[in-house]
């Protein structure tokens, strides 16, 4: 919000929350260093008519959401604090569904 310098952050996990705080209270944000974290690489990513896709590894969670549903996933390659909510329609054609 420019008139205000306030910012609303959208956090996936919690899709009826909006944290907004003042330009002052936020910290930049700095990638993780490759070295330092060797480990943590991202999961593979597949271009399909110019759309990336990520790998699922696994449904965590399910939970209802006004009338349909929507899943925890946990995605290939990625930390437990990359998993997110994602609505039931985004992940119709998703094959970890079928398991």
């Amino acid at each position: 919000h420019l008139e205000t310098s306030n910012y609303t952050l959208v956090l996936l996990n919690s899709p009826q929350t909006f944290a907004t705080s003042h330009v002052s209270q936020l910290k930049a944000h700095f990638a993780n260093d490759d070295v330092l974290f060797q480990g943590v690489t991202p999961g593979l990513v597949m271009m399909v008519d110019g759309l990336e896709e990520y790998f699922i590894d696994k449904i965590v969670d399910v939970r209802s959401c006004g009338h349909s549903w929507q899943y925890l996933i946990c995605w290939v390659g990625y930390r437990l604090e990359e998993d997110c909510w994602l609505s039931g329609t985004d992940v119709a054609d998703c094959d970890a569904l079928d398991v």
